[in-house]
């Protein structure tokens, strides 16, 4: 869980140029490597780590999907009546279009102008009927939030992304035939970040999302840095001296 180092930039040639300065022999040392979906990461898994294996994070999976829930919500606010419950509990409330139908509140919603109150579950569903690519959505959704992640051999998991894209691109909403096309073309790399892997381990890149919110926190705090090394050197040594 430590942080080896801090790169200026993801973009391709400050990649190249950091991988390629690394020993070889160091480089075919590398089994795993966990990140998101950027097209840039797996093509220096390809030039500069041909032995190792890439795994999409499972929480960069469901991120994909709940965007384009969002954007879809937003649309259809756009077509409802601002008076109507429904509106408000979609622009109150967007919460729950992208969590678990577990985790939904046993609550009540009332409204100031009417007086009437209507339960959480049933202004979920009402909200879900305006729009049938909403409804597509949040039940894409909470199949993916459903499967046993961690639980399921690689074949298992595979054969989950492959359904889940076809549903996805089967959808009438471009946003969520877009995620499907993204599940598609990310089809092995996904199975590999949601199944246990054949020496038993799960593999996510959570601890460094987290390091990511902590190094935004050192950037915020100074107002930014004209200077990438003098950011990158405090940084470390604020990221070294946590981890102690």
């Amino acid at each position: 869980g430590k942080t080896v180092d801090i790169i200026k930039s993801r973009q391709k040639a400050y990649l190249e140029e950091y991988f390629a300065a690394m020993p070889e022999g160091e480089r075919r040392k590398v089994r795993w490597i966990c990140s998101d979906m950027y097209e840039e990461y797996a093509d220096c898994k390809r030039k500069y780590f041909p032995g190792a294996k890439l795994v999409i994070d499972h929480f960069h999976v469901v991120c994909q999907l709940t965007e384009a829930i969002n954007q879809i919500r937003a649309r259809t606010m756009k077509e409802l009546d601002q008076s109507t419950m429904e509106y408000k509990f979609m622009k109150s409330k967007w919460k729950l279009f992208v969590c678990h139908r577990s985790n939904i509140p046993d609550k009540w919603m009332t409204s100031k102008t009417t007086g009437e109150s209507r339960h959480y579950d049933e202004l979920l569903k009402s909200c879900l009927e305006k729009s049938k690519s909403l409804s597509e959505g949040y039940d894409a959704l909470q199949s993916l939030l459903d499967y046993r992640y961690g639980e399921q051999s690689y074949t298992d998991a595979s054969k989950f992304i492959g359904f889940m894209s076809q549903k996805l691109l089967n959808c009438s909403s471009d946003l969520l035939r877009k995620v499907g096309s993204t599940y598609k073309r990310w089809r092995n790399e996904i199975a590999m970040g949601l199944c246990r892997n054949e020496e038993e381990l799960r593999l996510t890149n959570a601890k460094m999302e987290a390091t990511n919110n902590l190094v935004k926190t050192v950037i915020k705090e100074a107002y930014g840095y004209r200077n990438f090394e003098r950011f990158r050197k405090r940084a470390l040594l604020i990221l070294w001296g946590k981890k102690r």
